[in-house]
């Protein structure tokens, strides 16, 4: 499980939510955000199914609620997006585009980054070996909405996962000066020592 600390720009509110990691299968996982520290899924949760692969991880679908509707959408990326090439290595690059949706709809979501380093990090009490990963992301509609979110993450190859996250994220075409400020850590795993 992670914890999350969001703090939005302009009136400077702050949030906590979590996410919780779920192994579906022999290769997916999906990440359901809760509201919370120790949060359980509602309506308002989105939902990433990630594979994984000797050769990469990739996100093949979101589900999340629908801005302007009741309900809530789901969408398999075409092609599947690209989050991590394996094995990671430092100086390896990549970059990555899908397509989410159809019609009126239809979102673009691009994924770009570069592991710059290797750093031991302390998550949860336990050092690790991790590689840093900066990553830019966007998605929306050109023209009309468009996110996007410039992080440094600490990946662990020992866990097969992120273990710390800082990010910031924008809405860029509007003009409307969105901006948050969100930090990501990994509280607990599997064979994780008691909090």
């Amino acid at each position: 499980m992670y914890h999350q600390t969001i703090e939005s720009s302009g009136d400077r509110t702050e949030e906590e939510t979590s996410w919780i990691i779920t192994h579906l299968d022999g290769e997916r996982f999906e990440q359901t955000s809760a509201v919370g520290r120790d949060g359980d899924p509602d309506e308002k949760s989105t939902n990433f199914t990630i594979k994984w692969s000797a050769e990469a991880a990739t996100r093949i679908a979101m589900q999340f609620p629908a801005v302007q509707a009741d309900e809530r959408r789901r969408c398999d990326l075409e092609p599947p997006l690209l989050i991590k090439p394996l094995p990671l290595e430092v100086g390896l690059t990549w970059e990555s585009a899908s397509v989410c949706g159809k019609g009126a709809r239809r979102t673009i979501e691009e994924f770009s980054g570069k592991v710059v380093r290797t750093e031991r990090t302390q998550v949860a009490g336990v050092e690790l070996d991790t590689f840093v990963i900066e990553t830019s992301s966007g998605a929306g509609q050109r023209g009309r909405f468009w996110f996007t979110v410039e992080s440094t993450d600490w990946f662990s190859p020992e866990l097969g996962m992120t273990v710390r996250r800082t990010a910031v994220k924008r809405e860029t075409e509007t003009g409307g000066g969105f901006r948050q400020e969100i930090t990501t850590a990994l509280l607990t795993w599997p064979g994780s020592p008691p909090g």
